[in-house]
């Protein structure tokens, strides 16, 4: 099944490479504070629900050929965008666990400001229609939908779709496939604390390392016994995602920046030519290509980290000035919601595709307009519910972190991680 891929075998050399002298257990100066906000992240969080955007709006639009063709292929790998919040969930939880596992109250605070992050959206929505549309508008939610709910209801709707993929979440006017990834995020938050307070860094450094390497035969394993949706959508086939993330907080607390940043330019280096390889090989990084979710979800989630590192290490370099810019900015603050509504309108979006392809007439004009009226309406609604999300995070002042109190900076606080983890109001 995996024949035909020696250059991501290579890869994993390589990468081994780049990490080991990370692995020492000598300490030096930590160059991460989770109290100080890089808004460069954010800027990464405005990449990654782009590209998240991209690929449920853009495959809508039909390619013509030739060049449209590789744009259309493009547009498949947007995908790649959750794996890319999954890494700064990994890296930013992690960071934030570190440094307070001395505070008290540790694993009530840590709980208190995710449920202050996380559920004023998600569950208000379920509420909207599960509850409110079948009293204001009935028949409008399927019956298939509505049978299903508790799996969203309980952060496991992940579960559904390991053998079913999508469609079971697909009604047919609202849809919630994409909830998976935040299932897994909450499966993650829900043992993560504990590992992180257990483990101190040098033995957490090991089992990053070690989930690193195991997601990978554990992704062959689920492609050949489960299906071919299970290294997708199963949260241990995604922990090195998670994993990385988590691995890179540690390397910044004891290693230097140049250090740090010589480790962030060899991971790029290694994995980054590969996945061109990968994608020019395959026609696409598609998601549920056995090669793909094999070796591809690997060299992502490197390839995202080394990112990751550079900006992270470097945020005022020329090449991270896009990150600061308003466009991004914007889009990384509001993520949470626009990766929320983006999904739950999106087969209702998808009804203007074929609008937009006979009006604009060419290819490229049609996907751009159509990804961008389908991004806007998706932002507009994050905008709309953004003072709920606002009043909901002051409250996060109750559970102020003791390191930070002492420090005088929680207003700076780094975003907690997860999807789209706007910057906490002032």
């Amino acid at each position: 099944m995996f024949r035909g891929a020696p250059s991501c075998v290579g890869a994993a050399y390589a990468l081994r490479e780049s990490v080991g002298d990370l692995l020492s257990e000598r300490s030096a100066r930590p160059i991460h504070d989770s109290a100080i906000r890089v808004p460069e992240l954010d800027g990464l969080r405005g990449i990654a629900i782009a590209l998240v955007m991209l690929v449920h709006f853009g495959m809508r639009i039909e390619p013509d050929s030739g060049a449209s063709e590789w744009v259309w292929a493009l547009c498949r790998t947007g995908w790649c965008g959750v794996d890319l919040f999954f890494v700064l969930s990994g890296f930013l939880i992690t960071g934030i666990l570190l440094d307070t596992r001395s505070d008290e109250g540790y694993y009530r605070k840590f709980f208190a400001r995710r449920v202050l992050r996380i559920f004023p959206l998600y569950y208000g929505v379920l509420l909207t229609v599960f509850v409110g549309l079948p009293v204001l508008a009935p028949g409008m939610i399927d019956a298939g939908l509505q049978s299903k709910q508790g799996f969203l209801w309980a952060y496991v709707s992940n579960f559904i779709s390991i053998r079913e993929g999508a469609e079971p979440w697909r009604g047919t006017t609202l849809n919630f496939a994409h909830f998976w990834s935040l299932a897994i995020e909450e499966q993650f938050y829900l043992f993560w604390p504990l590992v992180v307070y257990r483990a101190g860094r040098l033995r957490l450094k090991r089992l990053c390392v070690a989930l690193i390497v195991v997601a990978l035969p554990l992704r062959m394993l689920a492609h050949e016994w489960i299906g071919p949706f299970a290294p997708y959508y199963l949260t241990p086939c995604r922990i090195d995602t998670l994993a990385w993330g988590a691995l890179a907080a540690v390397w910044m607390r004891l290693h230097s920046r140049d250090e740090m940043i010589a480790c962030g330019k060899r991971l790029i280096a290694c994995t980054a030519p590969c996945l061109a390889g990968l994608f020019f090989w395959r026609g696409g990084l598609i998601h549920f290509d056995p090669v793909v979710t094999g070796f591809g979800f690997s060299l992502l989630a490197a390839c995202f980290t080394g990112v990751l590192v550079l900006v992270y290490c470097v945020p005022q370099s020329r090449w991270c000035a896009p990150l600061r810019g308003r466009f991004l900015q914007s889009l990384g603050r509001y993520s949470y919601a626009t990766y929320v509504f983006h999904g739950l309108l999106q087969v209702w979006l998808w009804g203007f595709a074929e609008g937009f392809r006979a009006t604009a007439g060419n290819y490229f004009a049609a996907l751009l307009l159509y990804v961008l009226f389908c991004g806007g309406v998706s932002y507009a609604c994050a905008r709309l519910t953004w003072p709920l999300e606002v009043a909901c995070l002051r409250l996060k002042r109750h559970f102020e972190y003791d390191s930070r109190q002492k420090s005088n900076a929680p207003s700076k606080s780094l975003s907690d991680g997860l999807i789209g983890e706007p910057a906490p109001a002032s």
